[in-house]
């Protein structure tokens, strides 16, 4: 049970900082093209 929940702990932090790239670029793009 403790393992599912690091993994769990673990996989939160990677999915967050995906989003928060995709998040980025979108905002460079939109910058880029006004």
């Amino acid at each position: 049970m403790r393992g599912d929940a690091a993994e769990t702990l673990g996989i939160l932090p990677s999915q967050l900082s995906k989003n928060a790239v995709a998040a980025s670029a979108e905002l460079a793009a939109t910058e880029l093209t006004l």
